[in-house]
């Protein structure tokens, strides 16, 4: 079925009468019916159909806005789009404050890493410099001495922790100085000679295995480490005396 160009100016002046009368027109109204012919394919009119007819109730922008004068013919002034209410803003302030929690976070725990480090490289600084001398030789007991590397990585140390155990205790600076400088001025020191002597071999025999690669028996190795840990235990006693 098609419909004639008739059909399409009769439904554009039903649609002209509306806009019509809503636009100027006031009070109760109908809209006409408005007849439609339906045609077969060989352009002969098969039927007539009529659309009803509508009433409708036009009330005028007046009475809905006091503020134009009742003599007027002013129209009320068209309404923009409603804007749209955005959270972008509030999203945005959330974001800021999230970041700037995690980063006080991150923050704090690095603080709390740079503390934890500064006591691990510093055990003096909670512990009396005895103890930690005493903690770290006693350490040294579990470590591999079966080659000549491991052995002389085991010397060092020992030299290490007594040189630094004297330094912090007596404030001497043995970590700055040679075994045959601490032996010439052992008078400095506050120990007397047979602990002078026993220091001083110590050293001598960890130079021996640190530069000369001398070779010593695991035995031997265990009996320095013992010879240390008693050195400290028997000077640790006169940090009460010079203490008083």
């Amino acid at each position: 079925m098609q419909l004639k160009s008739s059909t399409f100016n009769a439904k554009k002046k039903y649609f002209d009468a509306i806009f019509e009368l809503v636009f100027w027109d006031t009070g109760r109204m109908a809209i006409p019916e408005i007849g439609i012919n339906i045609m077969g394919e060989d352009s002969s009119i098969i039927s007539t159909i009529n659309s009803d007819s509508i009433w409708v109730n036009v009330i005028s922008v007046k009475e809905k806005n006091l503020s134009l004068s009742a003599l007027s013919d002013d129209i009320i002034p068209i309404k923009g789009p409603v804007e749209v209410q955005s959270y972008e803003n509030l999203k945005l302030v959330i974001k800021i404050i999230l970041l700037i929690l995690i980063g006080f976070v991150i923050f704090l725990l690095w603080r709390k890493r740079i503390k934890e480090d500064l006591i691990l490289e510093n055990p003096q600084n909670n512990q009396k410099p005895y103890d930690a001398a005493l903690k770290k030789l006693k350490r040294l007991k579990k470590s591999d001495i079966s080659s000549k590397q491991h052995k002389k990585e085991f010397f060092v140390e020992i030299s290490f922790i007594l040189r630094e155990y004297i330094e912090n205790s007596f404030f001497v600076r043995a970590l700055e100085m040679t075994t045959e400088e601490i032996n010439q001025n052992s008078s400095i020191l506050p120990f007397d000679d047979n602990e002078v002597i026993d220091l001083v071999s110590i050293f001598r025999n960890a130079d021996l295995v640190k530069y000369a690669k001398y070779d010593i028996v695991d035995d031997q190795c265990i009996k320095f480490l013992e010879r240390s840990i008693a050195f400290v235990k028997q000077t640790s006693s006169k940090l009460l005396v010079l203490a008083d």
